[in-house]
């Protein structure tokens, strides 16, 4: 896959079989990890507004940068199952008109294989121009299996590692504020703001109610940590599987960025399109 230059933002493919990248004229936006055995996809570095860089590659236990992950398996007997990525294809979608508005995409399928099971993972991104101080990514993962039963033992989760910074706080859609007032319950979505070199910013996750219901665990007093989590399911031959999220890259505190207006523009959205 070669550059696609858009009026805006661009598509460049700076290692291929293992990362992609979105541009905003010069400046980098993000980077999707893909081909990196060591690691599941994730994107890293994913940059603010003002070009800081508000994403983690690992530390400890957590999952690396923004990262999808459906965590153990079991089939239809009970018995483990390690999955390993077979076929990885990229591909970019071009976009339908010049205008300024219009959103850089691409898709990543995957494939994960044991002896004959196979679980296919598609990772639908869509990026829009910045709008003054907040930057917007849409993704969708499809989760298919077409040879067998696959239990989900863990919940399905779509997780944010912050980088180390001066002070950060949670809040959730229901008015929660800091990780003894969020962490472990539902919400329709939650943000964290860091604070770094005196420069307010944050990320949030924004579910699909139709993920199903989606609670959240969360860290702030020692490491920035947030994740979107589904309930342990079940997908059968043939079976598609589907998680929607929208995830705000924004400039701004708790108290002069407001998420849920941006997540009721999300839902009101999604209804025109379904």
């Amino acid at each position: 896959m070669h550059g696609i230059i858009y009026l805006m933002l661009s598509i460049v493919e700076e290692q291929p079989g293992k990362t992609v990248t979105i541009k905003e004229g010069e400046e980098h936006v993000l980077t999707y990890s893909y081909g990196d055995t060591d690691y599941l996809p994730h994107f890293h570095p994913i940059y603010s507004p003002n070009g800081k860089v508000v994403t983690e590659r690992s530390i400890n236990k957590y999952p690396p940068g923004l990262c999808f992950s459906f965590g153990k398996l079991k089939d239809k007997n009970n018995q483990s199952i390690n999955l390993y990525r077979k076929d990885i294809v990229l591909e970019a979608e071009s976009p339908n008109s010049t205008a300024n508005t219009e959103a850089v995409k691409f898709i990543c399928k995957t494939t994960w294989n044991q002896s004959n099971l196979k679980l296919i993972e598609t990772c639908k991104v869509t990026l829009y121009p910045s709008d003054h101080d907040l930057r917007i990514l849409d993704l969708s993962f499809d989760l298919y299996s077409t040879t067998d039963t696959i239990r989900f033992e863990e919940d399905i989760k779509l997780s944010y590692l912050a980088p180390e910074t001066e002070h950060r706080k949670s809040m959730s859609a229901f008015g929660g504020i800091g990780e003894s007032e969020v962490d472990g319950r539902e919400a329709e979505w939650v943000t964290i703001c860091c604070i770094l070199e005196d420069v307010a910013f944050g990320l949030s996750i924004l579910p699909n109610p139709d993920n199903g219901s989606t609670f959240f665990n969360v860290e702030d007093t020692y490491q920035g940590f947030l994740s979107a989590n589904t309930r342990p399911s079940t997908l059968k031959v043939n079976q598609k599987q589907v998680f929607n999220y929208r995830v705000l890259i924004y400039l701004g505190d708790l108290f002069t960025f407001d998420v849920e207006d941006q997540y009721n523009k999300y839902i009101d959205t999604e209804k025109l399109q379904s």
